[in-house]
C-alpha cells in the first residue's frame, strides 16, 4: 500500500491481521538513494509517473488548487506548469 493518510484509520476487524499474519509497515519517506534510482528511471523510461499527476497548473493557480485539492486531500500529485516547455 503506497499512500498518505492524513487522518486515523480503523480496521473493521483488527483480527484480521493477526489469523492471516500481515504485517503492515509505515515509513515517512524515501531515501535519498531511492529517489535518485526512481528519477533514473523514468529518465531511461522504465517507468512513466505521469498518470500519478493529478493535477497540472500554473503557479498563479497554486492557492486556489491548495484550498480546494491539495489541503483537503483531494489531489495526488500536483506538479506547477512553468513556461511553455512543460
Amino acid at each position: 500500500m503506497i499512500g498518505i493518510s492524513f487522518r486515523g484509520i480503523t480496521l473493521s476487524q483488527p483480527m484480521t491481521m493477526n489469523f492471516k499474519e500481515i504485517r503492515f509497515t509505515g515509513s515517512y519517506s524515501n531515501t535519498h538513494e531511492e529517489n535518485i534510482e526512481c528519477l533514473k528511471w523514468m529518465a531511461e523510461g522504465k517507468i512513466d509517473a505521469r498518470p500519478l499527476i493529478s493535477d497540472l497548473i500554473s503557479l498563479e493557480e497554486l492557492p486556489r488548487v491548495y484550498q480546494e485539492r491539495i489541503h483537503p486531500g483531494k489531489a495526488l500529485k500536483v506538479m506547477l506548469r512553468i513556461g511553455d516547455e512543460f
